[in-house]
This record gives C-alpha cells, structure tokens and sequence, in this order.
C-alpha cells in the first residue's frame, strides 16, 4: 500500500513501465529457448539408435536439429571468438540493448 502523500511523476512513471515491458519478454525468451532446447535434445535422443546404424535421414534430420539447436543457443554462428556459447538475447544485453531488438 503507498501512503496517503505519496507521488510519481508522468517521467517516472513511463520509465517504470518500460522498464517492467523490457523485463518480460527477456524472461520469456529465455524460458521458450530453455523449452526448445529441451524438446531439441528429446528428438535428437529418439533418433540415436537410427543414426548409429546409418540411416541417411535420421542423419540428415539430426544436423538439422543440432544446427537449430545452435542457433536458438547463439553459437551456431558467431563473428568474433568470444561470441560462441552466448545467447542472442545475452549477446545483446551486452551490446547495450535491453529489449528485444533485430540483430
């Protein structure tokens, strides 16, 4: 509960709302990447058996699934060596943008 004389400007306030919107969909992407990741990993798993026997399509799919895998993590592709192993949404707090921005 705020007290009685309590008082926010128009200034704060519009820095508070967006600080709260920059937070959530951060926190969401991560979760969903958390989820794909997981799900990736289950697929990739099903399909071990066929790959070890050599199953040209259970092969090709397994790249498929591991390149995807790489690129929601953010070292499938990377321009400098200290980038492999950040997410994209990491990579980008770190270059100084704190909502969702096009890379």
């Amino acid at each position: 509960m705020l007290r009685a004389n309590y008082t926010l400007s128009v200034g704060g306030a519009f820095q508070a709302f967006h600080r709260a919107l920059n937070r959530e969909p951060a926190i969401a992407a991560e979760e969903y990447r958390e989820v794909d990741t997981q799900r990736l990993e289950d697929w990739l798993l099903s399909l071990a058996g066929q790959i070890r026997a050599g199953d040209p399509d259970a092969i090709r799919a397994g790249v498929t699934i591991l390149k995807h895998k790489a690129n929601i993590n953010g070292y499938g592709s990377f321009n400098k060596p200290g980038d492999v192993g950040i997410s994209p949404m990491r990579q980008r707090r770190r270059e100084g943008c704190t909502r969702p921005c096009r890379t």
